[in-house]
């Protein structure tokens, strides 16, 4: 049975709202003011909220601002009734976290249908939900696998080797440590990319009080060619290095610039073949500043760039590639932390071009 509370001070609404929606599957609660509405929220986690926005005690809009505040009712679909009907009103309250408005006087078909639409949709979101967690799982149980035991069983191989080996030639002793030093550094980027998503994913936006940057870096030029040449490097691509980078002053910390680029050319020199270009571009606009990594490489479908998602790799079943697929999406995350975002540019056989728009660091933005 599913619950619907209903908050207003007026005993007629209360009462008209029980007649027009209870029935055996569904169960109507009722508080005579924002504060009472706000304890049977907790107590009873509703389906659905309506709520009156004049009421003596606490006005639709705190109540609505305490709900959302709250982990356990944050997500509850809500309609604000009220017989106000100006702009600024409908606009408030959608700023604050409302779902809909319901006018007053309303018929009871009016009301019946508000609220069967707003269920329907959290419905629907609901499952859009549980399928992206099902296919995250899935994912999951695809790739941590193969990351996991891949450098585990270098490191456990070549160790025993080395314990158990009575005359092992230099060469070999030294090309088996690196090949130990190799795996170790590997399953170390996958933890600490894990960990990172963990974190961004249960903290996703970064903004003081005010809503201004809370962290800038004035001359990014130097950090994002130290950070891309040492990633090109390691990979021996060196010289396929196409460097164009200007300064500006960028929201973001110097960690999370540095991954941002990090990944990006790893995805650039894993997907794209030795001997082909690699440009990094660097340089203010006019929303911001706007870093761009492209190669001349495998590509990627439509389809696969807008289902760019955690622990997804596209066309493994035809390539042999490391990782999780975890990049694209920390990419995605640290730019929104700081309200930017990223753009894919893509076509498969020909290349990938990906660009990262970052705020300003000298201009307030909105709060998270």
């Amino acid at each position: 049975m599913q619950t619907i509370l209903l908050i207003d001070d007026d005993a007629f609404t209360r009462n008209f709202a029980v007649r027009s929606l209870e029935n055996p599957e569904t169960r109507v609660v009722t508080a005579e003011g924002g504060r009472r509405g706000v304890e049977l929220a907790g107590e009873h986690a509703p389906s659905l909220i309506l709520c009156d926005i004049e009421m003596p005690d606490m006005d639709g809009f705190a109540t609505l601002e305490s709900i959302r505040s709250n982990p356990h009712t944050r997500h509850v679909p809500f309609i604000f009734l009220t017989g106000r009907s100006e702009r600024e009103d409908v606009r408030r309250g959608m700023d604050l976290g409302a779902d809909d408005y319901l006018t007053k006087p309303f018929t009871v078909e009016e009301l019946r249908t508000a609220v069967t639409a707003r269920l329907r949709k959290h419905e629907e979101a609901l499952g859009d939900q549980k399928r992206a967690l099902d296919e995250l799982c899935r994912s999951i149980a695809d790739s941590f696998p193969h990351e996991l035991r891949t450098p585990l069983s270098v490191i456990m191989g070549a160790s025993q080797f080395l314990r158990e080996g009575r005359d092992i030639e230099e060469p070999t002793r030294i090309a088996m440590l690196d090949s130990i030093e190799t795996a170790a550094t590997r399953l170390h980027r996958l933890a600490e990319n894990f960990l990172l998503f963990i974190r961004l994913a249960s903290s996703p936006c970064e903004a003081n009080e005010r809503g201004s940057c809370a962290h800038q870096i004035p001359e990014p030029g130097p950090l994002i060619t130290r950070r891309a040449r040492a990633e090109a490097l390691l990979a021996q691509r060196g010289n396929d290095l196409v460097l164009s980078v200007a300064d500006a002053p960028v929201c973001t910390t110097p960690g999370e610039l540095s991954k941002i680029v990090e990944e990006l050319l790893r995805n650039a020199v894993q997907f794209s073949k030795p001997d082909t270009p690699i440009h990094v571009f660097g340089a203010p606009t006019e929303a911001g500043y706007r870093l761009t990594i492209a190669d001349r490489g495998r590509g990627m479908h439509p389809g696969d760039i807008a289902r760019v998602g955690a622990f997804r790799q596209f066309q493994r079943g035809l390539y042999e590639q490391q990782g999780v697929g975890l990049g694209l999406t920390l990419i995605t995350r640290l730019a929104e932390r700081h309200h930017g975002r990223i753009t894919i540019e893509s076509t498969p056989g020909v290349g990938t071009t990906v660009h990262v728009d970052l705020r300003p660091g000298d201009r307030v933005g909105a709060e998270c």
